[in-house]
Order: C-alpha cells, then sequence, then structure tokens
C-alpha cells in the first residue's frame, strides 16, 4: 500500500525534516547540542515504554533502522559472553526463529556465530515454541533472539514463555542467557494495544532475561525514514569495549552506533511526535489501526475464499471487545460491519491471508501471485510470498499481505472489492 502520511502532523513533520536534514547525527556535542539532547530524550521515553526497572540506568543509540541496532545488541551479547567464556575455542551461537528478519541471520553471518533456528510453521502457531528452545541451548549461547511482531505473519513471539525456559536452565547450569526483543514493528504497537494488557503478555524489561529492545521509528512511531531506536535496560549490559569516543568534533563524544554520518531528521521528527501525540495519541492512532485490520481480516474469512493467518481476528479470552476498538478509528467511513464478538490476540496491525481449504480447489498457490501483480496493476501493492514449510503438513504457504496504516484505512473498502474482483477474473472463482 502507499506510504503513511500523518494527517495532522504532515507540514510541522515536514518542516523539520527540512531544517534538520542537513545536520548530522555525529555532530551533536557542541555545534547541534540539541539533536544529542533530542535523541537521549527518545530513548528515555522509550524506556519508560518499555518499563525499565527504577533501580536501573538504561542506555540506547539511535540507529539507521532497526537493522544496525540488531547488529549492536547482537555484538553486545557476544562481547559479554567473550569476557566470561574459558578459552576453549568453541563458537558461540545464538537462538533465532525461522520468523526472524534477516538483519538476524545477517548479525551472525558477519560477527561468525552459529545461529540456532527454531521452525516456526502453522503447528507452532507461528511462533517460537519454548521447548524448541530448551532443547538447543548450552553453555555457548550468547543470547536468544525473539520477535515482538513477525515481518512475515504479524505474530508476538511468547518472550515469558522462553524466558521461563532459560530461568530453568540458569538454575541448572549457572549460565544467564540474555533476550534480545526485535520489536522494529511491535515495539511502537504493544505498549498501546490492550491486548497486551495484563501479566501474561509482559513482552519488555518486566522480564529479567530481556536485556535489550529495538524498534524502528518510522514503521508505528511514525517517524521520518530512516530511524531505528537501541535500548539496553542497563549500561552494565553494554560490555565498555563498545562504547567508541571521538574528540575532533570540538568536545568528546562517545557512542555505541556502528557509523556517525546520517541525518538527524528522523529524530527531531520522533522528539516532536512523542510531544505532540503523547500517550493518548499514540493509543488512539494504534487502536485505530489494530481495529481496522481486525474487522478487515474478519470480513476475507468470512468471504470463504481467504484465510487469515495473521493473529490480530483469532479469539481469546484475554482482550477487550473487538467493537471497543473498532469505536475508536477515526476514520467513520471505514465500518465493516463484523460480527466478531470475541476478543482478539495480539499482533500487529497486519494482515496476512492465503487461499481457504473451500477455495484451494480452485486457486494454485501461484494464481496468489497473478492476482498480487493484478492489485498492482489497478495501484495497489499487496505483496505475494512464499513461507517455506510452514504449513500445517509442511508444506509451502503462499501468502498476500497488506500493512495497515493510516493513509491504507480509507481505502480498504475499495482493496476488499478489487480483491473479490481479481478472484472473478482472474482466478474464475464465483464470489458469493
Amino acid at each position: 500500500m502507499n506510504q503513511i502520511k500523518l494527517p495532522s502532523e504532515t507540514s510541522d513533520s515536514a518542516s523539520l525534516i527540512l531544517q534538520s536534514m542537513k545536520k548530522e547525527m555525529g555532530r551533536d556535542i557542541l555545534p547541534h547540542r540539541n539533536l544529542g539532547r533530542y535523541r537521549n530524550k527518545c530513548i528515555s521515553i522509550l524506556a519508560d515504554l518499555w518499563n525499565k526497572a527504577e533501580n536501573e540506568s538504561p542506555v540506547g543509540a539511535a540507529t539507521t533502522g532497526s537493522s544496525e541496532a540488531i547488529l549492536l545488541a547482537g555484538l553486545a551479547m557476544k562481547r559479554a559472553w567473550q569476557q566470561k567464556a574459558p578459552t576453549d575455542g568453541k563458537k558461540p551461537n545464538v537462538v533465532v526463529g525461522s520468523n526472524a528478519h534477516a538483519c538476524v541471520f545477517k548479525f551472525a553471518a558477519y560477527f561468525d556465530v552459529e545461529a540456532r533456528v527454531i521452525s516456526v510453521n502453522a503447528a507452532s502457531q507461528f511462533v517460537v515454541g519454548k521447548n524448541q528452545v530448551a532443547e538447543v541451548l548450552d553453555q555457548d549461547t550468547v543470547g536468544v533472539f525473539l520477535t515482538l511482531g513477525s515481518t512475515y505473519t504479524g505474530h508476538f513471539d511468547p518472550i515469558m514463555d522462553v524466558a521461563s525456559e532459560l530461568e530453568i536452565f540458569e538454575r541448572r547450569t549457572g549460565h544467564f542467557i540474555p533476550i534480545h526483543i526485535d520489536a522494529a514493528s511491535g515495539g511502537f504497537v504493544a505498549p498501546f494495544d490492550p491486548a497486551c494488557e495484563g501479566l501474561i503478555y509482559n513482552r519488555d524489561f518486566r522480564i529479567r532475561q530481556v536485556q535489550s529492545i529495538n524498534a524502528s521509528g518510522h514503521k508505528f512511531g511514525f517517524s521520518a525514514c530512516t530511524v531505528g531506536w537501541l535500548v539496553w535496560r542497563d549500561v552494565s549490559c553494554v560490555p565498555d569495549n563498545l562504547l567508541v569516543e571521538s574528540s575532533y568534533l570540538r568536545g568528546t563524544q562517545s557512542a555505541y552506533t556502528l557509523s556517525f554520518s546520517r541525518s538527524q531528521a528522523p529524530v527531531v521528527v520522533q522528539y516532536f511526535n512523542f510531544l505532540h501525540l503523547g500517550v493518548d495519541g499514540y493509543q488512539q492512532k494504534i487502536t485505530a489501526l489494530l481495529s481496522a485490520s481486525r474487522s478487515f481480516s474478519h470480513q476475507l474469512n468470512t468471504s470463504r475464499i481467504f484465510k487469515c493467518i495473521s493473529p490480530g481476528h483469532q479469539p481469546t479470552s484475554h482482550l477487550d471487545n473487538i467493537q471497543q476498538h473498532l469505536s475508536l478509528c477515526k476514520y467513520t467511513d471505514y465500518s465493516f460491519e463484523t460480527k466478531q464478538k470475541d476478543q482478539c490476540h495480539p499482533g500487529l496491525p497486519v494482515v496476512v491471508f492465503t487461499a481457504s481449504k473451500s477455495a484451494q480447489g480452485n486457486i494454485h498457490p501461484t494464481q496468489l501471485s497473478d492476482l498480487s501483480n493484478w492489485m498492482f496493476e489497478k495501484g495497489f501493492s499487496i505483496p505475494h510470498y512464499t513461507l517455506p514449510k510452514w504449513g500445517d503438513q509442511g508444506q509451502n504457504m503462499d501468502v498476500l499481505r497488506i500493512v495497515i496504516r493510516e493513509d491504507v484505512v480509507p481505502q480498504l473498502p475499495l482493496v476488499y472489492e478489487m480483491l473479490m474482483e481479481g478472484v472473478q477474473r482472474l482466478l474464475k472463482v464465483s464470489v458469493e
């Protein structure tokens, strides 16, 4: 779908971007001291949002997207392991689900770490299974990467469940294994989703094993491209040899980043959004997006042509009624009627869907690709991709995905109509 436009903040954000575009993040000590202050304020706000402990001192960094943040988080875990590990020449390893973003595997490849991959599929409900994690842990495991909002399906990994297995392992061996949460998308969603309220859905620094969390400000943080955020729960989590100091730009600067030269514009916009929107503003925006995604998912399911595998529409007893979410959606012209009275699982405001079992006899996987291409020709980008061996019988799954952003919501009725038209024209499937 089209890129997001902040309805009421567009002009102010654009002005801030133009003013700060040429100001580098590496030059914030004296020449642009306020920019460094904005960055630190953002890190402090995120640490509070992710429930830092009162007796800890979080530190963090603004990065070039979440990819850099994940590389830094993984490197911190590896360096900490190297300081404690015996010199037996063994290769360190990290545990990661097959639902992880590509940059997690990039970390393992670039920094000479073995990636022990946990298979994720329909049988595991598209999340990392805690028992599978327990089976691959050893003294050379430097950390576990979990995902708060899978790029592929929108699911949240069961972070508390995995943490309980790490606790058991630590009691048995004395080896503490930290968790890094890749919350590139979910970091700005989970704190504002009523679905994530309560102890059962803790997915932040309230869990002792969670050492660091990253999020992308340019996704559901509503900032400009590209800014990532990385927060460690305490300064003690970051080995001293990761801190690099420089003094050639007046004063002395220390940083945890992999690079220096990049624009401060998205950091300024992020801080502006924090001040302008506040908790209530983010709550309203995120709830509206989740409401729209859950309602649209329900309509696709009731078409009996498609089946949604993203979690937002799936019933659970732990959530508020979906109608309460829908009432907060400010786009009153978007009002898909839904009979969904149950409560829903937490997840990203994305809709990931495939052919329903009743339609699979008439829809070949390659035809979903044809439907995606047809929608693109009509002006709607709905990507098609294959999830290898993610099916309930180990088969490949072909899916389509829509990321629900603010400018997408008003278009959803038309998107549904075009999907149904495409199904009739291309796939020769009747639509009731």
